[in-house]
């Protein structure tokens, strides 16, 4: 979640070289060429996103207006676990999958549908995959929360070896996040505790009580992570199958959304990632 907007006069002034704002890209009509974001998308946060299991397709907002999928891509199998992460390190998310059955995690850093330009293996298959940068060089690694022991492992190295980030953090029952809740380009390990619908957060990384608690959401939500502010940290957002919505508190005080897009179906898997490139440089984006 790394790689935020450094400035907005440096993404205004480079991009100049587009002439105008090209189309949208709708996920009804997915046109033959590639297209580009526009200027108004790249300056925002991070966008709601979820992966259809019926079609295995990403589908995300990221004009955030509740409308038709502006990026949309086919990848995976209908029985991986969908995620979204930076790990070529060039400030936009890809669309990445985990496969239980292999323990591998691959990656479509083309962007096209294709086959995966990035693949490791790591974990269990009881894992719970995830991806973050646990060690601020600006890619996201593959991580696993560990249930039976309550420990985050990251693979930093991307090598499919043993872990060389592991903290004990969170109870069984806890949903496992990784966020950059202190703004210091770290991922820290999270959890979202059903039961009180809390989100904790071990910003030292020790292991030890959580530093950042916030209380945001209901019991039947689903917890995701963000910078949907673009303020460089991530905050508190649920999904709300019910309603399709996603809320996000970037007041990060457990009181009412700020946030909030309508976007996806009940049966959808929620996601929140950048998808747009840094410093105004246009993004071509393949719809397949």
């Amino acid at each position: 979640m790394n790689n935020r907007l450094l400035t907005t006069l440096a993404i205004i002034l480079l991009s100049v070289i587009v002439a105008g704002s090209p189309a949208l890209v709708s996920s009804s009509t997915p046109p033959a060429t590639p297209q580009f974001l526009t200027i108004a998308a790249q300056l925002q946060g991070d966008a709601p996103c979820v992966y259809r299991p019926s079609t295995q397709r990403f589908l995300c907002d990221t004009v955030r207006n509740g409308g038709d999928a502006e990026f949309t891509v086919a990848f995976g199998e209908a029985s991986d676990t969908p995620l979204l992460g930076d790990v070529n390190g060039i400030g936009r998310d890809v669309a990445c999958v985990y496969r239980p059955s292999t323990q591998r995690f691959f990656c479509d850093a083309a962007r096209d549908g294709g086959l995966a330009e990035f693949e490791v293996f790591f974990g269990a298959p009881s894992d719970i995959p995830l991806l973050g940068d646990v060690d601020g060089d600006r890619r996201d690694e593959p991580c696993i929360y560990r249930p039976s022991t309550q420990r985050f492992l990251c693979d930093t190295a991307r090598n499919g070896g043993d872990a060389e980030f592991a903290v004990f953090f969170g109870n069984p029952s806890d949903i496992p996040l990784l966020g950059d809740v202190d703004g210091d380009r770290r991922d820290e390990p999270c959890v979202f505790r059903p039961s009180t619908q809390r989100f904790l957060c071990d910003t030292a990384r020790n292991g030890g009580d959580a530093e950042f608690t916030v209380a945001f959401g209901i019991s039947t939500d689903i917890p995701l992570l963000g910078d949907v502010d673009s303020d460089g940290r991530d905050e508190p957002c649920v999904f709300r199958p019910s309603t399709q919505r996603f809320l996000c508190d970037t007041a990060r005080n457990g009181g009412n959304a700020e946030f909030e897009v309508s976007f996806g179906v009940a049966s959808d898997i929620p996601l929140i990632g950048s998808l747009g490139q840094p410093f105004g440089v246009v993004l071509p984006l393949v719809v397949r």
